[in-house]
């Protein structure tokens, strides 16, 4: 039921960037195949891109559990195809009232659906990465994401 939620969700999150050019806006569901053993990357990621405005938006359940909804991220392009997203997720405090911040950045290929993440957990040396397959989806899946 969740899952079905996040997936209904997803397909409107990228009409979040509230764009003059929605045309030019994509988004895309990506399969995760290449799962972080780390645990801080779920089965799917939303990913919302604006070019026209340099913004993007990003989904995952991670990201849901502690924001709610999609975080914004800064995007560059690399090449006509190529994108280097970079966003954040700010924890809550853990007991020992450490927050736990982690810093993503990822490129994705909007020719080939592959996303690459890289990402840190700050505070640790702990690396996350992991590989996915995407494919487009309706720019309202993302703005539909929220937590339930």
């Amino acid at each position: 039921m969740i899952m079905r939620r996040f997936v209904l969700a997803a397909v409107a999150a990228a009409a979040t960037m509230a764009c003059s050019a929605q045309a030019q806006q994509q988004a895309y569901d990506c399969n995760m195949q290449s799962k972080d053993v780390s645990g801080f990357v779920g089965d799917r990621m939303f990913v919302g891109i604006n070019p026209q405005e340099n913004r993007g938006v990003v989904a995952d359940r991670i990201i849901l559990a502690v924001h709610g909804t999609p975080v914004e991220a800064s995007i560059r392009k690399r090449n006509e195809t190529v994108w280097k997203l970079q966003w954040f997720v700010k924890a809550e405090p853990t007991s020992s009232r450490a927050s736990v911040n982690l810093i993503m950045r990822a490129n994705f290929n909007s020719r080939s659906g592959r996303l690459i993440i890289n990402g840190q957990i700050s505070g640790a040396d702990n690396v996350i990465s992991a590989q996915a397959q995407c494919k487009p989806t309706s720019r309202d899946a993302i703005r539909r994401l929220r937590r339930n």
